[in-house]
């Protein structure tokens, strides 16, 4: 019982003492904190400040691995600091290109899967979703970025290829609707010449005029269709561009305070301790 109670008193002496030097090293306490929190509030307005900023592309014929591959050459020149040729790459000056910290993107597939649906997207093509993302330390840059971006990934040789056998197939079925087309009119001027009728008359079947009218209504739709898609063909198209926020993403205010306040613990204990030994000592 009483080695329990000298036990519980010493803990509690000890408890005391700690208290008590706590106490009487306050200012240094206080002075380690606050040098702390100061080193965070410098820390954030020192830090230069980052944007963020993100786009959507629509790309018909620029594939996943395709975006990968610039995107890698990029981002090398940009983690090497390679500012000239980051420049060159997206048409920027040098010290434009300096305010680029990161590009990333997101490819969202148009949901093709199956051989059927292929089929179809080779009749009709379709676009997957290209969203960018920047991170800059100037919102200004943003829209030469933009263009510059929309270059370097529309500067693919094997998309271009791609493209213009698109744009000969499309030429091709035009052609071959015009052909149609003119066939048609043709027929309708001699049906209306001769007054043809939907009856039988001496074993010869005549032809309804307002089904050569319908034809003709969905020939000319089709032709318009084929004839908007060379028009506007391109390797991607821009959907939402980027947007300049005047709120930066890094550095946080309520971060650095919180950094800055552990430091502060973090070298007052320190300064205790080393204070502690050398009274011992």
């Amino acid at each position: 019982m009483n080695a329990f109670q000298d036990e519980e008193i010493n803990l509690w002496d000890l408890l005391l003492t700690t208290i008590r030097f706590l106490l009487a090293k306050r200012k240094l306490i206080v002075v380690c904190l606050t040098l702390g929190l100061l080193a965070g509030i410098a820390h954030y307005f020192i830090t230069p400040k980052v944007y963020e900023s993100k786009s959507m592309w629509l790309s018909s014929f620029l594939q996943e691995p395709q975006v990968q591959q610039s995107m890698e050459v990029v981002n090398k020149f940009i983690k090497g600091k390679n500012t000239p040729a980051l420049a060159g790459l997206l048409s920027l000056e040098e010290k434009e290109a300096s305010q680029i910290k990161a590009i990333t993107f997101e490819y969202i597939h148009s949901g093709i899967n199956d051989k059927n649906d292929k089929k179809e997207k080779t009749e009709l093509t379709t676009s997957d979703l290209i969203i960018v993302r920047v991170m800059v330390l100037d919102n200004s840059i943003l829209p030469k970025l933009q263009t510059g971006l929309a270059h370097y990934l529309e500067d693919n040789n094997f998309v271009k290829l791609i493209i213009e056998k698109r744009k000969e197939t499309l030429r091709a079925l035009i052609s071959k609707l015009d052909t149609e087309i003119h066939s048609l009119d043709s027929m309708k001027t001699s049906l209306f010449k001769d007054k043809t009728s939907t009856t039988k008359n001496n074993g010869m079947v005549l032809v309804d005029p307002s089904n050569i009218y319908g034809s003709l209504v969905n020939l000319y739709r089709e032709r318009l269709d084929y004839k908007n898609e060379l028009d506007l063909i391109s390797n991607i198209q821009l959907l939402e561009g980027f947007a300049a926020f005047e709120k930066p993403v890094s550095p946080k205010l309520l971060k650095d305070l919180a950094f800055g306040l552990l430091g502060g613990v973090a070298f007052s204990i320190m300064s205790l301790v080393f204070s502690a030994l050398s009274r011992e000592l």
